[in-house]
């Protein structure tokens, strides 16, 4: 248990009603960015304990990373960059998929996603999923 002695909950954060948490990251300025899976909507939650939605609605995010031009690259149905502005731009999507959870970056820049190939939270049987890779100057 010695990992989690040092264990604070962001009382700002715990405040308010959410369901499902995930894919909480920190922003350069030091803002705390997190996804609510089931209730919806992407929230940060600045080092002073304002908490403010970014994106509403979005549903099953389980993957966000920060966006080299600024913003936030956010999963669920597809994969978007959500610049500072609030404006939106499809980076990823396939129809085959169910829709897209982890996200991770690699030291060079290029952006790993986890597809989904089978809706887990509706009771569907696993299938295999894939890993992909897509490019930095791509994005």
């Amino acid at each position: 248990m010695g990992l989690l002695s040092g264990v604070h909950p962001v009382t700002a954060v715990l405040e308010r009603p959410h369901g499902l948490l995930e894919a909480p990251r920190f922003g350069g300025g030091g803002e705390l960015v997190y996804s609510d899976v089931l209730a919806g909507g992407v929230w940060s939650c600045s080092p002073r304990g304002r908490v403010r939605e970014l994106l509403p609605k979005r549903r099953g995010v389980g993957g966000v990373v920060p966006h080299a031009a600024g913003g936030w690259v956010i999963s669920g149905g597809d994969v978007i960059h959500l610049a500072p502005d609030g404006t939106q731009r499809g980076l990823l999507a396939d129809a085959s998929a169910c829709g897209y959870n982890d996200l991770g970056t690699t030291p060079d820049g290029d952006l790993l996603a986890g597809v989904l190939r089978y809706r887990p939270l509706a009771g569907e049987a696993p299938r295999n999923g894939e890993l992909v890779r897509v490019g930095a100057t791509a994005r």
